[in-house]
């Protein structure tokens, strides 16, 4: 629609500056003609005037050159217009690229920001991983060396690892006693002690020995590991050393 309605224009346009031409060489032509005649001419024309033939004559002659320099005229005002359509839409175009390209590496930038970005947070989300790990090593060394001293420990004072850990069950001294000659007279506090009989194991005489792996698979060399186990077998089923310890006394075993 757009495009019909220029063409329109520049067709009105060529018409009217084509009006405009066949006028102006309708006033030159004849005030060409009036002025190159001389005055014997004029006066010899008066005297012997033109047939009107040969008037139509010189005017059909003139009339083919004045019609083509029209129409070369309008021609050349149509290419005018045409070169400056393709002149201004092939600053359109070049417009819209540079702005097509602009918007594309604007974009690339963007992108190559954000992975940068990216790759910052990755690395440093590595660097925070790293250094929980190597926290979490060292405090993995050092419960383990805590333990094997606590094991030690426990090798050669496990009363005293026992009178420790009765607290958390909020067991004092008079508890304590009762415990001790409860596990005195199962095991005398010997970690490896076995009963050939029954089978019984341990510090505190786990029957069978397997109960005590749910206070640690090492319930066969760790003396805390068996004492854990028999304070909370004895909390579960007797509520207090003393108790248990009364009803060995009564039956011979607990």
């Amino acid at each position: 629609m757009h495009r019909r309605s220029r063409y329109r224009r520049r067709t009105l346009a060529a018409l009217g500056f084509l009006a405009s031409v066949v006028a102006l060489a309708a006033l030159l032509t004849g005030g060409i003609v009036e002025s190159s005649t001389p005055r014997s001419d004029v006066a010899g024309a008066r005297a012997e005037p033109k047939t009107q033939t040969e008037t139509e004559d010189s005017a059909q002659k003139d009339a083919p050159s004045l019609g083509e320099s029209l129409k070369e005229a309008a021609e050349a005002q149509v290419r005018a217009e045409a070169k400056a359509e393709a002149e201004r839409k092939a600053r359109a175009e070049a417009k819209a690229e540079a702005e097509r390209k602009a918007r594309a590496e604007a974009k690339a930038e963007a992108e190559a920001e954000a992975e940068r970005k990216a790759e910052a947070r990755r690395e440093a989300e590595a660097q925070r991983e790293a250094e929980a790990e190597r926290r979490a090593a060292a405090e993995r060394e050092e419960a383990a060396e805590a333990a094997a001293r606590s094991a030690e420990r426990a090798e050669s004072d496990p009363r005293a690892v026992a009178r420790e850990l009765m607290a958390d069950y909020g067991w004092g001294e008079e508890q304590f006693s009762c415990l001790d000659q409860l596990w005195t007279r199962e095991s005398n506090w010997d970690y490896t002690a076995e009963n050939p009989t029954s089978g019984a194991y341990g510090i505190p005489q786990s029957l069978p020995p397997e109960k005590m792996a749910e206070f640690g698979e090492d319930y066969r060399t760790n003396p805390i590991t068996q004492i854990e186990w028999g304070l909370s077998y004895i909390d579960d089923t007797y509520g207090t050393p003393c108790s248990a310890w009364s009803h060995s006394e009564a039956t011979n075993w607990y």
